[in-house]
């Protein structure tokens, strides 16, 4: 019988020394989340659960995907021709929660808690920014394939004037 206590004392013992380990070793191979990582085309951000990745293509091109799946990098996209990619010089910085990639025509700033991305000029005047909670991807089913129901939404520059889509043309109800 004192057999069996010293080896439940010994389990017990020997399991609460060894959990913690298990669980940071566990933790350290996740990627914590509202991270980045600097690719050598870009930068992959995790934030929320998905992926969102700014990849650099020229000077003032930066093509902005967002996805669950890393895989969904890899595929070629049907909506344009042959990529012309121009290797450019760009850097990273973070600062005050957010990344900004700049390169010598544009800026992206991606702020770290909500992955919401803008785009500036060279002189810091704002070109496009994304609304913090503008973006949403939900699991949807559609004609039998599984796919998902995106929404984007971006914030409108002062004086901008957004035409087409059956709006008024003449510039008067604007």
């Amino acid at each position: 019988v004192a057999t069996i206590r010293q080896y439940r004392f010994l389990y017990r013992n020997l399991l609460s020394l060894f959990a913690p380990i298990a669980i940071a070793i566990q933790v350290s191979a996740q990627v914590l989340p509202n991270t980045l990582e600097k690719l050598d085309d870009g930068v992959l951000f995790h934030v929320g659960g998905h992926l969102l990745k700014l990849e650099v293509c020229a000077s003032n091109i930066i093509r902005v995907s967002y996805a669950k799946d890393p895989a969904f990098f890899a595929r070629k996209t049907l909506a344009a021709g042959a990529r012309q990619d121009v290797r450019t010089r760009w850097l990273l910085k973070t600062e005050d929660g957010e990344s900004i990639l700049v390169t010598d025509r544009l800026q992206a700033h991606v702020d770290l808690a909500s992955g919401a991305v803008s785009f500036f000029d060279t002189a810091g005047r704002p070109i496009l920014a994304e609304d913090k909670q503008g973006r949403s991807m939900e699991p949807a089913i559609v004609q039998g394939d599984i796919t998902f129901h995106v929404r984007q939404q971006w914030k409108p520059n002062l004086n901008e004037a957004l035409f087409g889509l059956g709006q008024q043309q003449l510039g008067l109800m604007n």
